[in-house]
């Protein structure tokens, strides 16, 4: 099923795992061979569109692993749906299992991801590693990446419930007439097979009027040192049920890079005296100027057609603020700023990043898993042991000196965080405060300890004290005796 991403509108679609017959790998003469030998020249034709009133499906002329289509329409329509290789790629308008497709203009897109073998995989992720996009060149140059992007795009129109198909059409020749000199009209020039007699110009100096306006620019340059590509101006399709638009093509590699399609909003792309760009407005105050009535947004998508695994990212914002978003996983808020954030609140500097507002990390218990008792004597220990120096940052201009361990002695002591290179805030705090714990609980056992020396030494003060009060006791005694002996012996010495 197609996901639903801007529209209640549902289009069915039909996919069915049917691989193609040899027809179709006749056509590219891919599948024979090793994803990772070296291609042919990639051909002119991505993929055959065949349609009846009912049904488009499209045929692949190339080697791909996947495909994605995505069709636009009116009421701002967007549907989106994977293809793996060798399935069917085909959408149904009314097959009653969803709401059928309303009347108006579609546009379709194919992006294919072509099919690499794992020596070509494993190259382009080295390149992504190291930053060294000459691997990928390299990789285009052997033939094992494609050139630029595998990508078929069109239209289609559905009218009364059926898409509308080409008719073929009778092609009208006339005479040819040559002028061997200058040809100058002084006033204005209708070209085309709808011009008449007394046609009212208006303001128009040059007017083109039939059912198929193009205007081509044909290179004849002889010599291979002089640009030769080909151009065309082309205003909507020539088919029956084809689009409305106004295009710039590549005639030459036969592919429209500039395209506006008839309904676009005001202002659509708008480039001011000053170079500045609008999109939806005609008066941009900066380079990029983006204004929507519903958060404006910025996406940045890496679609897979370069062999890269594909990802999607949104940058936006609106009144509950700016943020990016992580499109392809859950569109999750990665990163986000409140409007009326504080100035500078976060502030990337040469000397490092710089926090001027309360920093929160999350810490909630629902967040977390696997909790364990820490034995804080333990990490007691591993903090008294683990090497803490001053230090400078390498790339420091300031040469600022700092005080702490490196992530290498940290996780050697605790094995905490994702590797030996960085050091979470919240893991040395959590070191910290368990190492604070280990030491209150080696300082309430020293006090209990003293408490009972304490106690101890009372007690033996008490008993000393006690001793001490029984020994003056007995000398009292002792000297109330020597004091009677004494009075005896004086008694007896006065009888004599």
């Amino acid at each position: 099923m197609f996901s639903h991403i801007r529209s209640a509108t549902a289009l069915s679609v039909v996919v069915t795992s049917l691989c193609f017959f040899a027809a179709v790998v006749q056509a590219g003469d891919q599948k024979a061979a090793s994803p990772d030998a070296p291609s042919a020249k990639e051909p002119a034709t991505i993929a055959l569109a065949k349609m009846d009133s009912a049904t488009i499906s499209w045929q692949p002329m190339i080697a791909y692993s996947s495909v994605v289509l995505t069709i636009t329409g009116p009421g701002d329509l967007m549907l989106e749906r994977e293809f793996p290789k060798g399935a069917l790629i085909a959408v149904n308008v009314a097959d009653g299992e969803n709401a059928p497709l309303g009347d108006g203009q579609y546009n379709f897109e194919l992006r294919f991801a072509p099919d690499l073998g794992q020596e070509t995989r494993a190259a382009l992720a080295a390149a992504r590693k190291s930053g060294d996009m000459s691997i990928v060149e390299n990789l285009k140059a052997a033939g094992k990446l494609p050139r630029s992007p595998l990508v078929d795009s069109g239209n289609f129109q559905v009218v009364g419930g059926s898409i509308v198909s080409d008719s073929d059409a009778a092609e009208e020749f006339a005479k040819d007439i040559i002028h061997a000199d200058d040809v100058i009209a002084q006033f204005s020039m209708c070209i085309g097979s709808d011009c008449v007699n007394g046609e009212s110009f208006g303001f128009d100096t040059l007017r083109l009027k039939e059912n198929n306006l193009q205007i081509h620019f044909d290179d004849t340059s002889a010599s291979a040192s002089f640009p030769l590509n080909d151009w065309r101006i082309k205003a909507n399709d020539s088919s029956n049920g084809g689009a409305s638009y106004l295009a710039f093509e590549d005639s030459t590699a036969g592919r429209q890079v500039f395209r506006v399609e008839a309904g676009a909003r005001a202002n659509a792309l708008y480039v001011d005296s000053g170079g500045d760009v609008g999109i939806g407005t005609s008066a941009p105050v900066v380079d990029l100027h983006t204004k929507t009535g519903n958060t404006p947004t910025l996406r940045l998508e890496q679609d897979g057609t370069s062999g890269f695994t594909a990802q999607t990212w949104d940058v936006a914002g609106n009144e509950a603020g700016f943020f990016v978003r992580d499109a392809t996983n859950s569109s999750a808020l990665s990163f986000r700023i409140q409007p009326g954030s504080a100035n500078e609140s976060l502030y990337i500097k040469s000397t490092g990043v710089e926090v001027n507002a309360a920093f929160s990390a999350v810490s909630d218990v629902n967040m977390k898993t696997d909790l364990v008792a820490v034995d804080a004597e333990h990490a007691l220990e591993r903090v008294a042991e683990m090497p803490v120096n001053t230090w400078s940052f390498t790339h420091d201009p300031s040469g600022s000196t700092h005080l702490g361990p490196t992530a290498q002695d940290f996780h050697q002591a605790f094995e905490l965080g994702a590797d030996d290179r960085h050091i979470a805030p919240l893991d040395a705090a959590g070191v910290a405060l368990a190492a604070i714990q280990g030491l209150n609980s080696r300082l309430e056992a020293t006090d209990d300890a003293l408490q009972q020396s304490g106690e101890n030494l009372q007690s033996e003060n008490a008993r000393l004290a006690a001793r001490l009060a029984e020994v003056e006791e007995q000398n009292q005694e002792l000297a109330e005796r020597l004091a009677n002996l004494e009075r005896a012996l004086e008694a007896k010495s006065g009888d004599r």
